[in-house]
């Protein structure tokens, strides 16, 4: 466990936690007009990555505000964030949607924020 005095992983779980969830609204009130710009043609699969987005801020939010932070629960963010950029570099070699170019730079700009937060929270784990 870490001490309440570990305010730069607090930070950083909370960064994570406000770019998930400009993600996930975003996702979740505008799946058309996202799909429309990346090239994907079914915005229901974008709507559910935006709430799967916004389940993920809750776990964030809730780790990031505990008088002590879980060594183990931090890991498990990172694990999950470390997914994310695995699953964004697997979907940029197989492009199962036929993403736009558009669509590949936001895959590309995203899993590069999300390895910054891992790398962030990593860094900060005691």
């Amino acid at each position: 466990m870490t001490s309440v005095q570990n305010q730069p992983l607090r930070r950083a779980i909370l960064a994570n936690a406000a770019f998930s969830t400009f993600c996930g609204l975003a996702l979740t009130a505008v799946p058309a007009w996202i799909a429309q710009h990346m090239g994907i043609s079914t915005p229901l699969i974008l709507r559910l990555i935006g709430i799967g987005l916004l389940i993920f801020v809750v776990s964030l939010v809730y780790t990031a505000t505990r008088p002590e932070i879980s060594r183990q629960q931090v890991q498990v963010i990172i694990a999950q964030d470390l997914l994310w950029v695995m699953g964004s570099i697997v979907l940029l070699i197989i492009r199962p949607f036929g993403l736009s170019t558009v669509g590949l730079w936001a895959v590309d700009v995203v899993a590069i924020m999300v390895a910054v937060f891992a790398y962030w929270q990593y860094r900060h784990l005691p």
